[in-house]
């Protein structure tokens, strides 16, 4: 019978453990190469100026000031993530998005922003600012009144001058309420359509008023002197085509003329 004899187990000991220092060593090296990497690419990234915006360049702005829109962009940039990365500076990092909204929760006018990133340095942003098509005054009827500008959409922003005239639509609202950010369509598109199609018609405008007891009518004062009231509960063309044939008898210019009255449908009352 053989009898086989391998190394002795303390040898085979040794070599294993010979093996786990070198595999030890190895996944130190690797992990420390590896850090060093990361650090290096964190560096890169977070720290150095690789990725700074040095340069915004905005366009589509004529009412705006050009250093109102950089200085609210650079607050934002000032900020940090977790009090210490100042992310916002940083290109790769900068939220176009956080940027949009902030810029039209701080300037209503804009009405369309785009942003595109220009690496390494610069971004752009292209701005479309409301056109507006006249001035709402709120609370008219008060020394606290408060007039905006707003557009054929509804929005309002800004300070305006009350004014009167056929360049831009005056409304006043003799409603007790603060001023608001959005007119309601609801609101708005009765009185747009009124004031088309009466003009259209030749009639001049002076202003538009809203009475101080609610949506039930709204009153276009004529630069002849008299007004027109409109009904919010009926539809405005019916009430528009029997204004024309009330002014195809009578002349628009009558200055004995004081109001006529269009609220009730099929029926015109005049003074």
């Amino acid at each position: 019978m053989y009898q086989s004899y391998g190394r002795p187990r303390s040898y085979l000991d040794s070599v294993a453990e010979k093996r786990r220092k070198k595999l030890i060593i190895k996944s130190v090296i690797f992990g420390f190469l590896v850090l060093m990497i990361m650090s290096g690419v964190g560096y890169f990234v977070f720290f150095s100026s690789f990725f700074n915006i040095n340069e915004v360049n905005i366009e589509g702005v004529s009412k705006l000031k050009k250093e109102e829109l950089i200085e609210k962009i650079n607050k934002n940039k000032k900020k940090r993530f977790l009090g210490f990365f100042n992310i916002e500076n940083n290109l790769l990092f900068f939220n176009d998005e956080i940027t949009k909204a902030q810029l039209s929760e701080s300037f209503p006018i804009l009405k369309d922003i785009s942003i595109d990133k220009d690496y390494f340095h610069k971004i752009n942003i292209n701005l479309n600012e409301r056109k507006s098509i006249g001035t709402w005054c709120f609370d008219a009827i008060s020394e606290m009144q408060e007039c905006r500008y707003f557009d054929e959409d509804g929005f309002t922003w800004g300070t305006a001058i009350r004014s009167s005239g056929s360049i831009l639509i005056t409304i006043e609202d003799e409603r007790k309420s603060k001023a608001i950010d959005h007119i309601s369509k609801e609101v708005l598109d009765p009185i747009l359509k009124a004031n088309k199609e009466i003009s259209d018609n030749g009639i001049k405008i002076n202003k538009i008023t809203i009475p101080e007891k609610g949506l039930e009518s709204f009153r276009v004062y004529s630069l002849n002197g008299y007004y027109i009231i409109f009904s919010w509960l009926e539809p405005i063309m019916p009430q528009v085509e029997s204004l024309e044939a009330f002014l195809d008898q009578r002349r628009d210019s009558d200055p004995s003329l004081t109001y006529v009255d269009l609220r009730i449908p099929n029926r015109i009352y005049f003074k």
